[in-house]
């Protein structure tokens, strides 16, 4: 049996206990899906807004000629890098995006985009 729903919210926290879980969503409209399985596992769609509200930002790591790239600590104290560009398509950035990986040089392994 699966369960899916959609919460029209972003998620500010989500945790699953045994068959129990709990969301708490912000005020703001967006559309993230939860999905429940049997023997007790809890999926959550981890998109940007997920990664905003479950990130503690660090720091610069590096200003380019094109963006930053920042550091964020991740929950279980990992280190993720956001890249934002100085080009705009309207009021936002080109480009708004957090990867698992940057070696000083590249980014990679894209987790998700704005």
């Amino acid at each position: 049996m699966k369960i899916e729903t959609t919460i029209v919210h972003p998620i500010v926290n989500f945790e699953c206990t045994g068959n129990n879980y709990n969301v708490e969503v912000a005020s703001e409209v967006v559309e993230s899906s939860i999905t429940i399985t049997p023997q007790s596992q809890c999926e959550v769609t981890k998109d940007w807004q997920y990664f905003i509200f479950k990130t503690t930002y660090i720091g610069v790591i590096t200003t380019l000629e094109s963006g930053t790239i920042r550091a964020y600590n991740y929950k279980d104290n990992t280190t993720i890098y956001r890249y934002i560009t100085t080009d705009k398509t309207g009021l936002y950035p080109t480009e708004d995006s957090f990867y698992s990986t940057f070696d000083g040089t590249t980014l990679s392994d894209l987790i998700t985009t704005r």
